[in-house]
């Protein structure tokens, strides 16, 4: 182990409810997959697009998500869990929306909106995930992790408000 008294499925860490600990590991076990689900399906609709906003803003996107994994595996190092994920019903659902659209959905307006709101619900599900590791890590003082989560968490608010612009944008 790298840190004896670091938290692991386990060994949680130590308060009166250990059930929120196991969760807390879960959820970022659960983002972790997500995340790496996300940016191969971002990185998947990249090439198809010659609108310029969407280019940019995907290959943003890519980028936030590749900066949010790295801080993830940081996270795990730090407590000592095993760099893997765990299946996440929602994001699994919405990136296969995702990659329905790449098959299914022309490049207009329609399969443009589609698209941004598929986006826009991912985002809000992460940011949410997100939201909530803050503040368990608030709660219980791990001062190394705040660092971390608070970055993953600016960075998916300043991407839900750049898909918010770009959804709002298109003109039929």
């Amino acid at each position: 182990m790298i840190f004896q008294d670091a938290p692991s499925p386990n060994h949680p860490y130590h308060s009166q409810n250990n059930d929120i600990n196991l969760w807390f590991m879960y959820k970022c076990m659960e983002i972790y997959h997500g995340e790496m689900k996300i940016l191969k399906c971002v990185n998947s609709l990249k090439p198809r697009h010659e609108n310029p906003l969407l280019s940019d803003l995907l290959l943003k996107y890519s980028h936030v998500k590749s900066q949010q994994i790295e801080n993830l595996g940081k996270i795990f190092l730090i407590i000592d869990l095993p760099l893997e994920g765990k299946k996440s019903p929602i994001i699994d659902f919405l990136v296969d929306e995702c990659v329905r659209y790449k098959s299914l959905f022309p490049q207009n307006f329609e399969g443009h909106y589609h698209l941004s709101q598929t986006l826009l619900a991912i985002n809000v599900v992460v940011q949410n995930s997100y939201s909530w590791i803050s503040d368990m890590v608030q709660d219980s003082n791990l001062e190394d992790l705040s660092e971390l989560v608070t970055a993953n968490l600016e960075l998916e608010n300043n991407v839900g408000i750049q898909l918010m612009d770009w959804s709002t944008s298109f003109d039929r």
